[in-house]
C-alpha cells in the first residue's frame, strides 16, 4: 500500500471520474475531511495506538481476509446514505491489493533478526512516505511540502458521523462475527478515528517541527533506541538516486511467488483505478435497479489487502530485494540537523 496521500490522491481521481457518470456521487456532500479517512480504509484501526480499548484486532481482520465481505455489508449499509464514503473506503482496499506486492519487495528484508531487525524497523511506512512524496509531484506538478497543505481541501478536525461508524460496527460484525462482537466495539471503533485523526496531524507533510521532534528524540535514544520515528514522516532529501516508482520497468518478483513482474508503480495504479471505477459504477448501477450488488464481488475478490499467495491468502513474503533504505533514512537525520 502507499501512504495516506496518495490514497487521497487515488479516491479523488475516482471520485471526479464518477461523479460525472453517476449523480449517485455528485449528489453526496460529505465532509471531505470525512472522506480523507474513509480513504485510509482499514489503516485507521492500525493507527489506534493511544485510545484504549483498541480496534486494532479489526485492522488485521479485515486486511487479512473476508475484505470483500466486509466491503459488500459497508455497501448494504451505507452505499444509499454515504456512497462517497464507501467508495472512499473501497478503494484504499483495491490499491492495497494491487500495490503491496511492490511495496514489500521494496521495502522488507526477510526475516532480519538482532541489530539487523532494529535498522529496518519501520522501513515498510517509511517507503511508502517516499512514493508520497513522488507520487504527488508527480501527478500534481507540485512540491508536496509547498502545496499540500493548501491544496489538500479539507480541514481534519472532526469524526465521521454516528451513523457511519455505527454502519462500519455492524459491517464488521455481520463479516466477522463473535470476534468484533465486543460490547465496547462501539468505543474502539471511535478510538480508531480520533487516534487517525491524531496520528495524520502530527505527520502531516507541512508539520517539519514535527519531523525534527522526531529525529531529536530518535539520536537521544541512540542506536539501542531502533524506534525510527523519523521514518512515519516524508523524506525531503533528494530521492533522485533511485528509481523508486519503477519508471524504467525494471524487473522484480512477486514477494511470496517469485513470478517475475516489470511494472512501475504507475502501471499498479492505472490497473486498481480500472477495477474501482467498475466497482463504483455497479454500487451506483444496483441502487438505480440496473444491476445487482453480488457483482462487486467479482471485482473486489477474496483476495487478502497483504501480501497474498497463489490463492489470495496472506503470506509471508519470501522473495525481496529492498531499496537502502535505513541509509536514505540516515541522511534524513544529517539533513534535519542541518536545520537545526
Amino acid at each position: 500500500m502507499p501512504a495516506q496521500i496518495t490514497h487521497w490522491l487515488f479516491f479523488n481521481e475516482v471520485k471526479e471520474i464518477l461523479q460525472n457518470t453517476h449523480p449517485l456521487y455528485k449528489e453526496d456532500k460529505s465532509d471531505p475531511g470525512w472522506l480523507f479517512l474513509a480513504s485510509q480504509g482499514g489503516d485507521v484501526f492500525y493507527h489506534n495506538q493511544h485510545s484504549m480499548p483498541s480496534g486494532v484486532s479489526y485492522g488485521a481482520l479485515m486486511h487479512r481476509r473476508d475484505g470483500d465481505s466486509f466491503l459488500m455489508n459497508l455497501a448494504k449499509q451505507i452505499g444509499q446514505s454515504h456512497p462517497l464514503f464507501w467508495l472512499a473506503f473501497m478503494t484504499h482496499a483495491i490499491l492495497d491489493q494491487e500495490g503491496h506486492p511492490y511495496v514489500v519487495y521494496f521495502s522488507t528484508a526477510v526475516n532480519p533478526t538482532g541489530s539487523m531487525r532494529k535498522k529496518w524497523y519501520q522501513m515498510h511506512p517509511f517507503f511508502e512516505r517516499i512514493m508520497d512524496r513522488l507520487w504527488f509531484e508527480q501527478r500534481t506538478g507540485q512540491s508536496l511540502f509547498a502545496h499540500w497543505q493548501e491544496g489538500k481541501g479539507f480541514d481534519l478536525n472532526s469524526l465521521p458521523e454516528r451513523t457511519i461508524l455505527d454502519a462500519l460496527g455492524l459491517a464488521l460484525e455481520l463479516t466477522y462475527g463473535e470476534k468484533v462482537r465486543q460490547p465496547d466495539r462501539s468505543l474502539r471503533i471511535h478510538n480508531a478515528y480520533r487516534d487517525t485523526i491524531g496520528f495524520l496531524q502530527y505527520s502531516d507533510p507541512s508539520r517539519r517541527d514535527n519531523a525534527l521532534w522526531a529525529a531529536q528524540r530518535d539520536q537521544e535514544d541512540g542506536e539501542q533506541g531502533g524506534r525510527n520515528r523519523l521514518a512515519l514522516f516524508h523524506p525531503v532529501g533528494d530521492l533522485d538516486a533511485y528509481d523508486f516508482l519503477n519508471q524504467n520497468h525494471q524487473k522484480w518478483q512477486h514477494p511470496v511467488s517469485g513470478e517475475p513482474v516489470y511494472d512501475s508503480w504507475e502501471d499498479i495504479y492505472d490497473r486498481a483505478k480500472e477495477r474501482v471505477l467498475k466497482a463504483g459504477a455497479i454500487l451506483a448501477d444496483s441502487l438505480q435497479g440496473h444491476n445487482s450488488l453480488e457483482a462487486l464481488k467479482d471485482i473486489i475478490t477474496s483476495r487478502t489487502w497483504n501480501v497474498g499467495d497463489l490463492d489470495g491468502k496472506s503470506h509471508s513474503p519470501v522473495f525481496t530485494k529492498p531499496f537502502p533504505l535505513p541509509d536514505i533514512l540516515k541522511q534524513e537525520y544529517s539533513i534535519l540537523d542541518g536545520k537545526q
